[in-house]
């Protein structure tokens, strides 16, 4: 998971693409089958703080689906077993990264997709979604509302309106109105996790 800023020329090389992904299912291995020593190891933690999560930055704004679908399991993977470590780092992923690709016009609706599915899988889990809301919106040292900054996000994808374009019978047309429905769907099913947990 090269932290290069160049990296996203590997969508041209087929080989740099292979190794990129191979290295993010590798550590998505090691995340889910780690232990309480790693999970308890300042060494390892420490290196996901300054080498990891920085990796996982770029790799999540990369225009290769695949690469970004990893990185984001990867994530998920690390909320669920480092959490309590990595506050500050969940904040910027969460409103740096994820917030500002569903809220812009300009993201990918695959791109979207990939962050309402990683958004989806934190509020399926209740006890995940119990201590986002104690960590950061009950937190009075913290200015971070997150939890209310999710389903706030959830919400405007799933009300998203209708496009204009919906009668002129283009495929684009179609496959735009494709997309956004999608967007919609994936909203909703966010808002009826968070009201299931």
């Amino acid at each position: 998971t090269d932290g290069d800023p160049s990296a996203d020329s590997s969508a041209s090389d087929p080989i740099a693409l292979q190794s990129k992904a191979l290295s993010l299912e590798l550590i998505l291995s090691l995340l889910k089958a780690n232990g309480p020593a790693f999970r308890s190891s300042d060494k390892f933690v420490q290196t996901i703080k300054s080498h990891l999560c920085v990796s996982l930055l770029r790799n999540c704004t990369s225009n290769m689906e695949e690469v970004v679908g990893l990185s984001l399991q990867v994530f998920v993977q690390l909320v669920e077993h480092f959490k309590d470590h990595l506050k500050a780092e969940i904040e910027v992923f969460v409103t740096k990264i994820f917030l500002r690709i569903l809220d812009s016009e300009n993201s990918e609706a695959h791109h979207k997709a990939l962050v309402l599915r990683v958004f989806q899988t934190l509020c399926e889990d209740p006890t995940a979604l119990v201590e986002l809301f104690l960590n950061y919106d009950a937190d009075f040292d913290s200015d971070c509302d997150l939890f209310n900054q999710m389903v706030g996000a959830l919400a405007r994808c799933a009300k998203q309106a209708h496009g204009g374009h919906r009668h002129t019978g283009s495929d684009d047309s179609k496959d735009k109105q494709a997309a956004e429905a999608r967007i919609r769907r994936l909203g909703l099913e966010g808002l009826r996790a968070v009201l299931r947990s």
